[in-house]
């Protein structure tokens, strides 16, 4: 997979992942997090997780297939945000919200990563 497509990829999903921060902060809900305090601090994380994204999906559609894609991202998606969320909390208070969110954001990005590098 030549690079410039990874590079408009991670880029891509970056953008992605900071429209989906800051459209939360806008609707009041930081999904438990406490406030970052601006774009800057938020940039090193969203770009991080993904570049890691981008490049687990450019394994999966470089060798596995092109197919399955929405499979794929919700298995991620659960790995992602399934096990942060049930740590000790009383069963009574599961952000179930949260975890549905956190993996329609995955979702998104998957379709993102499927229409780029795909």
């Amino acid at each position: 997979m030549a690079l410039p497509r990874l590079l408009v990829a991670w880029l891509a999903l970056t953008v992605w992942f900071l429209l989906w921060q800051e459209g939360r902060r806008r609707l009041g809900d930081s999904g438990g997090n406490p406030p970052l305090g601006g774009l800057r601090v938020s940039v090193l994380p969203a770009s991080s997780e993904a570049l890691l994204l981008t490049l687990f999906a450019a394994l999966w559609f470089a060798s596995l297939g092109h197919g399955g894609w929405l499979l794929l991202f919700c298995l991620v998606a659960a790995l992602v945000e399934v096990p942060v969320r049930i740590r000790p909390i009383p069963a009574s208070s599961f952000p179930w919200r949260v975890v549905i969110l956190g993996m329609m954001r995955i979702l998104g990005a998957g379709a993102l990563l499927t229409w780029r590098l795909g």
